[in-house]
């Protein structure tokens, strides 16, 4: 049970992963928790951090304490503010992120899924802001909104919370953007995890940069024959794998994803068939639009962490209520646009 067993899992899971029910830890990470001895806690060291959620009262799983605060927490060197872990058995876990000094990241709790993650500032015993700061999860709109009806619905939400993001979420997506509210004021520092995260998009503009290049080359006959063969392989693979994950997803009672897994992988193979040279002027356009896109969302993300040591706040805020109202009503639009960011380009 190494990496294949949890390829498979990934791909039976595909489903709640692109509809953001669901959090698949990062490739980079992954390879980043191994090479530096992330720690993975033990049943009893996942107990200290356990909290439950009774009766409107959020308690420690030991002695069920309620949590008025978050006042002795911190997270990426933000005071008053815990780091959260939502597990795939909806166990909600929050400690202090301290920039893994300690070695200790959302996936010491959870591994390599989540039903959510990001920080939580908890205040008269409620949850009054939700961030989302994962960069193990890295967690999306939709991921977010799931984990914002999570806390409503158990009733522990506050009235007046609020949602924040690193970035602006709604920005490169052609629709009305929703109007930020008010920033939160905390001390924010630019830490080693920061400064990894600069280095990082740096290095994926200039791949972009090249790959974007590459697409502007002149379209051939031959160009369009190599890419059909290409897809029609990779449609072969993928509908390989999706049989070999049927007995999988029947153990896990999930024969509907597979199913619809199936249908899907059926369709993509007739598409690869069909490539022409007018097909294949499209996609190239597509993608060069998604890469244009992807470029701008690193080089924002890299003007925002930069930004963080004199700005002091998070500027990226809305409404709790407001936030899963437009994100109810735009749903199939921002679920078309999501790109979940998986441990693995196999997915």
């Amino acid at each position: 049970m190494g990496k294949e067993f949890f390829i498979k899992a990934a791909r039976a899971l595909k489903g709640p992963i692109e509809d953001g029910q669901l959090l698949a830890i990062t490739r980079g990470n992954l390879r980043s928790d191994i090479a530096q001895g992330t720690k993975r806690f033990a049943a009893m060291d996942l107990l200290q951090c356990e909290y439950v959620i009774d009766s409107g009262q959020i308690k420690s799983s030991i002695g069920g304490k309620i949590l008025e605060s978050t006042t002795t927490f911190s997270a990426h060197d933000k005071v008053a503010i815990a780091a959260f872990v939502i597990s795939v058995q909806s166990k909600i876990y929050l400690f202090n992120h301290l920039n893994k000094t300690d070695l200790v990241a959302h996936s010491s709790f959870v591994g390599k899924f989540a039903k959510g993650a990001g920080e939580i500032m908890i205040v008269g015993g409620k949850v009054k802001l939700i961030h989302a700061h994962s960069g193990h999860f890295r967690p999306g709109v939709l991921n977010i909104f799931h984990v914002v009806k999570h806390f409503r619905d158990l009733g522990v939400l506050a009235v007046d919370a609020k949602v924040g993001f690193v970035t602006d979420p709604f920005i490169s997506i052609e629709m009305p953007q929703p109007t930020k509210t008010d920033s939160v004021q905390f001390s924010c520092l630019l830490g080693e995890q920061e400064q990894q995260a600069i280095l990082q998009n740096e290095q994926e503009i200039t791949q972009l940069q090249l790959e974007l290049e590459k697409l502007r080359q002149p379209i051939s006959e031959t160009a369009v024959s190599e890419y059909r063969a290409q897809k029609l392989l990779e449609a072969s693979k993928e509908l390989e794998d999706v049989e070999g994950t049927k007995d999988l997803c029947i153990m896990l009672e999930m024969l509907s994803d597979y199913e619809s897994q199936k249908k899907s992988a059926d369709e993509n193979k007739r598409l690869a068939n069909e490539i022409n040279i007018e097909k294949y002027r499209e996609m190239i356009v597509k993608e060069m639009k998604k890469i244009s896109n992807r470029i701008e969302d690193a080089l924002s993300l890299i003007d925002d962490i930069k930004s963080t040591m004199t700005r002091q706040t998070i500027s990226v805020i809305y409404s709790a209520i407001y936030f899963t109202d437009f994100v109810t009503t735009h749903y199939e639009k921002l679920k078309a646009n999501h790109v979940p960011a998986v441990y693995d380009n196999a997915l």
